[in-house]
């Protein structure tokens, strides 16, 4: 088990001010998550979504459509995430279970980072990330599922149909 680095200066909590999901990120949605979004009426659920295209393909799988405005269609009119209200925080996608915490893997260890772009962060609020350990354990399990490939022979992909052997990968890293 890996250990993680954490500064222990970092506190976070989300506060549910929706900014994450009105910058315009690009959301990534493997296609174990958009099968089971998708299979969910929606536009039933939230007519505003009735007819609305919810993910997009693009050349590296799936993302989340969004609105004009940058907003993701998932956030509901009072600034809440229609999945985490309707299905649970564990039912949202990888990249939205881990903003605004950045993990990177070095030297055998987790370096755990915050992203200044979410303004709880800025706001310096809630409990020490160092006490967050289970959900950054957590996150960083689905992350090497998605991400890592265990037969360090193969080679993996790098970008789009690119490939890179996975030992080279992990220098890059």
């Amino acid at each position: 088990m890996p250990k993680f680095e954490i500064a222990p200066w970092m506190h976070h909590r989300c506060v549910g001010c929706g900014r994450c999901c009105t910058s315009g990120f690009d959301v990534w949605c493997p296609p174990r998550d958009r099968e089971r979004l998708a299979a969910i009426d929606w536009g039933a659920r939230h007519p505003e979504l009735a007819g609305q295209t919810l993910f997009l393909r693009t050349r590296l799988g799936y993302r989340f459509a969004l609105a004009e405005d940058g907003r993701c269609l998932f956030l509901g009119p009072d600034q809440r995430c229609y999945q985490h209200a309707e299905l649970g925080f564990a039912a949202k996608t990888l990249t939205c279970k881990m903003y605004p915490y950045n993990l990177v893997h070095s030297g055998g260890r987790i370096y755990v980072g915050l992203l200044f772009s979410c303004p709880a962060v800025v706001d310096d609020g809630g409990p020490p990330v160092a006490g967050q350990e289970p959900l950054l354990r957590d996150l960083l399990e689905e992350m090497d599922q998605l991400f890592v490939n265990k037969d360090e022979g193969e080679e993996t992909a790098f970008e789009g149909a690119r490939t890179i052997p996975l030992r080279e990968l992990r220098v890059l890293e």
